[in-house]
């Protein structure tokens, strides 16, 4: 294989695997969009556009990195809804456990437990749904991936490799006993593509449905990461992207430009059965990770929420009880990676 073949064929898969990111994102946001609408021809599932599902693993996990427990602490103070404000603590513990199964196989499961409790201060709507507002989400999800191409194969790029990856996953969003009202459930199939150190893109489709009204939501989902050399890594973020620098051994510094869209069923209120809460949040950031030792992480992040949007919405009421804009406000982002096996 000539020197000048794998460098040619890099080019071109990492540009065909961005361009069709580019194209997904927007059909992924016209697909969140009817979910926050509540059509129910479409499923009208509560979700979040970082969970909506987890980028699946793919083969040449190390064994050495099989579990890890994520301790997260989101923080969004005082977002000015004139003439009020709101804020927002949002904890959460997550836990991987990746397994390979040979070298061509690998399987991870993971669980997602989190709440968000908002506080309403002045003349804000929001004050007629609750004050403190105590909303809960959880995920469970099982996800894989089997790789086609042998290490013969003879490709386009040197040492590139196709693969086959698929998840089922569950998951509700919810307040006190709405738990099956707002849960959801689906599985996911797609393709994988990596060149090892270099590139990595992950592309498919998901299907999901309410475990309450049924129905079927289709809609994309795509991971990329792209090593640009030099300690310099490019990658997805929910629906956004972050690109990080590895300053030193112990040291990781990144920047962000990302949106959440958290969708949660509610009590029955205002004489409706069917009522949800929505936040839907553009943030841009920066941070840094530092590496204790090869068991601890920790990772602090600070940056501006650019465009947010709260409604309290219901289908059956005809639309919107309330719907409201911020200014732009800060956030801050405290996280904790505990290694139980090293890195």
């Amino acid at each position: 294989m000539s020197g000048g073949r794998p460098l040619r064929g890099t080019v071109c898969v990492i540009c065909l695997g961005l361009l069709v990111w580019g194209l997904l994102v927007p059909q992924s946001a016209v697909a969140q969009r009817a979910r926050a609408q509540g059509d129910l021809a479409t499923g009208g599932s509560a979700g979040t556009d970082s969970s909506y599902i987890d980028a699946p693993p793919l083969p040449g996990t190390d064994i050495r990195q099989a579990l890890r427990f994520h301790l997260e602490s989101e923080f969004v103070p005082g977002a000015d809804f004139d003439p009020g404000t709101v804020d927002l603590y949002a904890p959460a513990v997550r836990g991987m456990f990746t397994l390979p199964i040979n070298d061509r196989a690998v399987i991870r499961l993971a669980l997602r437990v989190g709440m968000s409790r908002y506080r309403f201060s002045d003349d804000t709507p929001f004050n007629t749904v609750d004050d403190p507002l105590d909303l809960y989400t959880t995920r469970l999800t099982l996800s894989g991936a089997y790789q086609l191409t042998r290490d013969d194969w003879s490709g386009l790029v040197e040492d590139e490799a196709w693969s086959v990856v698929g998840s089922v996953f569950g998951q509700s969003n919810w307040e006190d006993s709405q738990f099956v009202e707002g849960g959801s459930s689906g599985v996911a199939l797609g393709v994988g593509y990596r060149i090892p150190g270099r590139f990595q893109l992950a592309l498919g489709g998901v299907v999901r449905t309410r475990l309450d009204e049924g129905g079927a939501d289709f809609g994309p989902f795509g991971s990329f990461r792209l090593n640009l050399g030099k300690g310099l890594v490019l990658r997805d973020r929910g629906l956004g992207a972050m690109i990080e620098y590895r300053a030193h051994r112990k040291v990781e510094v990144f920047a962000s430009f990302y949106r959440t869209s958290d969708s949660f069923r509610l009590m029955d209120r205002f004489g409706e059965d069917d009522v949800t809460f929505r936040d839907r949040r553009w943030l841009g950031g920066a941070g840094v990770e530092y590496r204790f030792n090869r068991y601890l992480r920790v990772k602090f992040e600070a940056g501006a929420v650019a465009s947010r949007k709260i409604r309290v919405n219901s289908d059956d009421f005809g639309g919107d009880f309330f719907e409201e804009s911020s200014d732009p406000s800060p956030y801050f982002d405290l996280r904790f990676e505990i290694r139980p096996g090293g890195r």
